[in-house]
C-alpha cells in the first residue's frame, strides 16, 4: 500500500508546479484517505469494520482511477488535437510549396510557349517573305516573257507584212514586165 502513497506524494510533488490549487487539495485529500486506510489496516479491526474499510479503500482507489483515466483521456485528446493541428500545418505548408512549384512550372511553360510561338511567327514571316519574293520573281519573269513574246510577235508581224509587201511588189513588177 505504501507504493500508492508514494505515487500520490510523487503526484503532489509534480503538481506543485503544474496543477491549480483545487487539484492540489484533491491530491492531499487522496493522500490523507490512503494514509488513514493504511493506518486502519495495520491495526486489529473486527472483520465487519475491516470489510467496510476495505470497501472505502476500493471506493477511493476507484475514484482515483476514474479521475486519472479522465485526465489521461483529456491528455490523449489534447495530444491528438495537437498532432492533428501539426499534421494540418505540415499539409498546408506542403500544399503551399506544391502550389509555388506549380506556379513556377506554369510560368516556365508559358514562357517556353511564348518563345516557341514567337519563333514560329518569325519563321512564318520569313517563309511568307520568301514566298512573296518567289511570287514576285515569277510574276516578273511572266511579265518579261509576255513582253518578249509580244515583241517577237510584232517582229513576226512586221516581217510577214514586209514579206507580203515584197511579194506584192515582185508580183507587180513581174506583171509590169509581162
Amino acid at each position: 500500500m505504501s507504493s500508492s502513497i508514494d505515487d500520490v506524494h510523487m503526484d503532489i510533488d509534480l503538481a506543485d508546479s503544474e496543477k491549480p490549487e483545487e487539484e492540489l487539495e484533491s491530491l492531499l485529500e487522496k493522500s490523507a484517505n490512503i494514509h488513514a486506510v493504511d493506518t486502519l489496516n495495520e491495526t486489529k479491526i473486527p472483520k465487519k469494520t475491516s470489510r467496510t474499510l476495505s470497501t472505502n479503500k476500493e471506493k477511493v482507489q476507484m475514484k482515483n482511477n476514474k479521475s486519472n483515466s479522465h485526465e489521461k483521456r483529456e491528455q490523449a485528446e489534447t495530444y491528438a488535437d495537437m498532432k492533428a493541428q501539426l499534421r494540418r500545418e505540415r499539409e498546408d505548408e506542403r500544399l503551399q510549396e506544391l502550389k509555388g512549384k506549380a506556379d513556377d512550372a506554369t510560368a516556365e511553360y508559358n514562357h517556353q510557349k511564348t518563345k516557341i510561338e514567337s519563333r514560329q511567327t518569325r519563321e512564318n514571316l520569313k517563309l511568307k517573305a520568301k514566298e512573296s519574293r518567289i511570287q514576285k520573281k515569277k510574276d516578273l519573269d511572266n511579265l518579261h516573257e509576255k513582253e518578249r513574246s509580244r515583241r517577237l510577235q510584232q517582229q513576226i508581224d512586221a516581217l510577214q507584212k514586209k514579206l507580203k509587201n515584197d511579194a506584192d511588189e515582185k508580183i507587180k513588177s513581174q506583171s509590169k514586165n509581162i
